[in-house]
């Protein structure tokens, strides 16, 4: 059996070292934190020679995790999966180190082996649960830690974790829907755009040698077409060095503060798209909203971290007006109306719930109100999407066509002109 070397802190709040054997760290720490002893750090006895070989391999070991965990980050499924796992193993009464080790060793994904590796470690030297999937921000964001958090608080940690489970899966069903809804027109427009410069830098110069050796007069559509190719052709380089830099700037712009406000308030104005991003706006922050008070967490703290979920600085600048309207006395449903952005059913349902003490549920109600309606959305803009493509793009290319074949008509004239 396995010697390990520990630090544990006692009841006095005194640093005690020591040495036991056992059969893993995680029994191991599972007899010392029975004794109240918090344990700050285990590791295998070994001697000298043991010790720096362990040493060097922990540095390569660390570099390497350090790598691979800077390398992207974790899909959203990955963490579904964990809660959902995780929900089901603390549910059937299993200590949460033990779980941590098994959903370790049975995940696929790299990156996050790593991270649950490095969380089971800070759980066994005696943080918190929350606290070390703060270390992670990124994948474990600040609802999911203050779920935890709270589950910690109240020993719910089963029941939170499954209705993180659903938060999280409701989030990838709204976002594969959103995506799927852009996806295809974004797609369409790209090769659209493809075929026209393959129509306007390679067809259009080929006709405009024909059209210079009759020497006739070209019509006004064909003259501005091949003006128009002749300045992208001849100003391609300058004409792509200054649309990149307009990006370059816009993107900074709206990357700060202010932009990203600006851009916010501009976007759910689109036409077509607009309502549907608002709507799937709302839907995230009352979906949020919602499991963060069923889960105990204080209504501030909520609107708080629903604002910040809702990733649209317009909701939650209203979020922080509402926190600011509710420390001043006002009702949940008065400061919400107050901010101006939200729409009748929701204030009506926040009254309602707010008055009979069962806001989480009405809450509830009202996300399932607009994931419908984003539904409803998505499928309107899947059939109208198509008609209109088609009509945009035909247009654009059609009118390049009869710029090219314009002159043509026109050929006998042109010939008899040369005669």
């Amino acid at each position: 059996m396995p010697r390990y070397h520990y630090e544990v802190i006692d009841t006095d709040g005194g640093l005690r070292r020591g040495e036991m054997e056992e059969e893993t760290p995680e029994r191991l720490a599972d007899a010392l934190q029975k004794k109240g002893l918090i344990v700050v750090s285990i590791n295998r006895y070994g001697g000298v020679e043991a010790g720096q070989i362990s040493g060097i391999k922990a540095f390569f070991d660390n570099l390497n995790n350090k790598l691979v965990l800077g390398s992207g980050k974790v899909k959203l499924s990955f963490v579904l999966q964990f809660t959902t796992q995780m929900a089901s193993m603390v549910g059937a009464g299993l200590h949460l180190l033990r779980t941590l080790t098994s959903l370790t060793e049975d995940m696929t994904d790299k990156r996050f082996k790593i991270m649950l590796q490095n969380i089971k470690t800070q759980v066994e030297g005696g943080e918190t649960f929350s606290s070390a999937l703060a270390m992670y921000p990124k994948t474990f964001g600040d609802i999911y830690v203050n779920l935890v958090k709270a589950a910690e608080a109240t020993g719910e940690m089963d029941t939170i974790l499954n209705q993180l489970a659903i938060y999280l899966e409701k989030t990838m069903t709204l976002r594969r829907k959103v995506k799927g809804a852009l996806t295809y027109p974004i797609c369409i427009l790209v090769f659209a755009l493809i075929a026209i410069l393959v129509l306007v830098l390679k067809i259009v110069p080929i006709f405009e040698a024909t059209f210079n050796k009759l020497g006739a007069d070209l019509p006004l559509p064909t003259q501005i077409l091949i003006d128009g190719t002749n300045f992208i052709r001849d100003y391609f380089f300058f004409a792509g060095c200054a649309l990149a830099g307009i990006i370059f700037v816009l993107v900074k712009f709206f990357s700060t503060q202010r932009g990203r406000y600006i851009w916010d308030k501009m976007i759910v104005k689109f036409p077509v798209f607009g309502p549907l991003i608002w709507k799937t706006v709302l839907t995230r922050f009352m979906q949020t909203l919602s499991i963060l008070l069923s889960s105990g967490v204080s209504v501030l703290e909520a609107l708080r971290l629903a604002g910040k979920a809702s990733a649209h600085k317009v909701l939650e600048k209203s979020a922080y007006q509402c926190i600011d309207s509710i420390r001043d006395g006002s009702g949940i449903s008065e400061a919400l109306e107050a901010t101006g952005v939200f729409p009748d059913i929701v204030l009506r349902m926040v009254s309602t719930g707010e008055e009979a003490g069962t806001l989480p549920a009405m809450l509830d109600k009202v996300t399932q109100y607009f994931e419908q309606q984003v539904e409803t959305t998505v499928d309107a803009l899947s059939s109208l999407i198509e008609p209109l493509l088609i009509v945009f793009l035909g247009t654009i290319i059609g009118a390049i066509i009869v710029s090219i074949f314009l002159p043509i008509f026109r050929m006998g004239d042109a010939i008899k002109g040369v005669k």
